[in-house]
């Protein structure tokens, strides 16, 4: 078992809900859901955590949650997936009833996503429309349903219906006759009908938030985004899952082609330096850092907005940004990506534009180049459909990118019973406990706990930090030496034989980015109370205070091997290692510590002889 105890840190460092009551034709609270999606796998501050998000956040520390359940069957879109050449994809037009062309370019892509059309054939299944239509109230799921009929069974154009008609109840942000935008009105349409599908099987509240991610929409559009800081100092990597229904890409600056942004978003990293430096989780100090982001869990449908708006007198960027009709994500996928049974390989179904009056992005029109299953392209200009090709729709200006699996990607996976328990457990050992006035965290040291997997060794912390200024040594005299000698290591690390020399002084070599330092150290036996100690005395060049560094001790009892490890974030680049005599050391977290400028003091009781 490996213990760790630290004597000095360096200084400082959701789920969603909807109100259960509201009604279910989802006429308030839509354009609530919308905005919450977007933020809510953003970090929630630790005084308001519930003790469940803790839990969570514990989980996510590693690897993305899995759900407690699937609310929704997977194999009804793999299915569906499977099948889709079966569908009737050849669109009818949709009428202009003043202002709506956003939604009508929206809807004929979204129709054309046969993974989501055919599992609507059945939609019977998990949603009353009975009861829907007898209470007379606006349903989001029972109009898009009526809506995809209506293109099954009309071959001339028809009305879009309540979607538009009562747009307001998709979200309240909407106004009916307004020009409205269509990025924004898919993602509220999607939306709005995952909030009524969590509520007919009992509301947001009764689910965790990435079991909440598996009704049919997150199956065909749902994706996750891994978000990671790396501390260059200590090497601790900080991750963030986020839950998306699209993947924005930026355009603007020199960026021609959707390839080089996914590349620009997904394979490059930032450096946090200066005063952007990031404030590490282990380091406990302001630090250089590498921030980066990769897609985890690629979707059925891969919807793609181009973010071709800025500010300015032209607010819309209105340059050609190439796409290509078929390509793999692989590239800008994470390594551990759980759910990648089949390559990420994708193909264009459909593409929208904006046609933009002298580059504004508040007047314009919409349409929607749309590809068939026999591989064949028309146009989608509202009640006008004409065939085209596809070498004119992949000269457009596009503003939505769609895109299909070629292969459905594989399900997720169900957590494991008890996977929560542990994780209390161990966050439970966390809590400072009070111990001969020393404070004491237990930690767990696990890459992804399970059931099936064997518990890693517990680590545990000793934090003085608070009692460092307040710490002093007794007079000491100084015992013989005992015999043996300490040799450096070539990597900063010490090896030695079994004791050290009190009267030879060692050194150990860092990088300061600047240049290179001699730390010097030595190891001496002291008399204390009748009591003989070993005492390590170390100057840290640079370390002026307590601050400025943190102390861990790593104890291997079996190996009979202890080392400290010095980490100094903004002084050092890398941590500095030193090994302690191996078995003459007792209880070493019975220690104590002094300092006087860059000169730091640790002693350690010693075993009897």
């Amino acid at each position: 078992m490996d213990f760790v105890a630290s004597w000095f840190s360096g200084g400082g460092g959701g789920n969603r809900s909807v109100d259960e009551s509201s009604d279910a034709t989802r006429s308030e609270s839509e354009d609530e859901a919308t905005a919450d999606r977007r933020c809510r796998s953003k970090p929630v501050d630790s005084s308001t955590t519930s003790e469940a998000e803790e839990e969570h956040e514990d989980a996510e520390a590693k690897a993305l949650l899995p759900p407690a359940t699937i609310l929704h069957s997977y194999d009804e879109i793999r299915r569906a997936i499977e099948e889709r050449a079966k569908a009737h994809d050849y669109p009818s037009g949709l009428t202009n009833g003043g202002n709506t062309c956003f939604a009508a370019a929206a809807l004929q892509c979204l129709r054309r996503a046969s993974a989501l059309t055919l599992w609507f054939e059945d939609v019977s299944k998990f949603h009353d429309a009975f009861n829907c239509k007898k209470s007379g109230k606006f349903c989001v799921v029972c109009e898009y349903a009526e809506h995809l009929e209506r293109t099954k069974t009309c071959r001339d154009a028809h009305s879009i219906g309540k979607l538009t008609r009562d747009i307001n109840k998709v979200a309240r942000q909407f106004k009916r006759g307004r020009q409205e935008d269509s990025h924004e009105f898919i993602t509220a349409l999607l939306d709005a009908m995952h909030v009524v599908f969590l509520k007919e099987i009992g509301g947001e509240k009764k689910y965790d938030l990435r079991t909440q991610e598996t009704t049919s929409i997150y199956h065909v559009f749902g994706g996750y985004t891994l978000g990671t800081v790396k501390c260059m100092s200590c090497g601790h990597v900080s991750k963030n899952f986020q839950s998306t229904l699209d993947i924005p890409l930026e355009v603007s600056g020199k960026i021609g082609s959707v390839e080089e942004a996914l590349e620009e978003n997904y394979c490059t990293e930032e450096t946090l330096e200066g005063s952007n430096k990031y404030r590490c989780s282990k380091c406990k100090a302001l630090v250089r850092a590498k921030k980066g982001s990769k897609i985890h869990v690629s979707p059925n449908v891969l919807m793609i907005p181009l973010k071709r708006y800025s500010t300015g007198r032209f607010s819309k960027i209105t340059k050609y940004v190439s796409y290509p009709s078929t390509f793999s994500l692989g590239p800008f996928m994470s390594d551990d990506a759980p759910y990648e049974v089949t390559p990420p390989n994708y193909r264009l179904f459909g593409v929208l534009v904006h046609q933009d009056f002298y580059a504004s992005a508040h007047s314009g029109h919409y349409i929607a180049y749309v590809k068939l299953e026999d591989g064949s392209w028309v146009l989608c200009n509202d009640s006008r459909i004409t065939p085209s090709s596809e070498k004119e729709a992949m000269k457009q200006k596009a503003y939505i990118l769609f895109y299909e699996r070629a292969e459905p990607r594989g399900a997720p996976r169900v957590r494991p019973p008890g996977y929560l328990e542990e994780l209390k457990s161990a966050r439970e050992m966390q809590t400072p406990q009070k111990s001969n006035g020393l404070t004491t965290t237990a930690l767990i040291r696990d890459e992804h706990l399970s059931p099936s997997s064997e518990r890693k060794p517990t680590v545990l912390t000793e934090d003085l930090s608070k009692r460092l200024q307040a710490m002093r040594v007794k007079e000491t005299t100084t015992s013989s030496p005992s015999p043996g000698r300490a040799v450096p290591a070539t990597n900063g690390r010490l090896k030695k034989s079994r004791a050290p020399c009190a009267d030879e002084e060692h050194s150990v070599t860092v990088e300061t980015g600047s240049k290179t330092l001699r730390l010097p150290y030595r190891f001496e036996n002291v008399t204390v109370d009748d009591r003989t100690e070993l005492k390590m005395t170390v100057t840290l060049e640079g370390c002026s205070s307590v601050e400025h560094f943190s102390v861990e001790f790593i104890s291997s009892p079996e190996q009979n091997k202890y080392t400290l490890r010095i980490t100094a974030p903004g002084v050092y680049e890398q941590p500095v290692e030193i090994d302690l005599p191996e078995n003459i050391v007792d209880e070493p977290t019975r220690s104590t510590f002094k300092k006087a400028t860059s000169r730091y003091c640790v002693r350690f009781p010693l075993k009897a002889n």
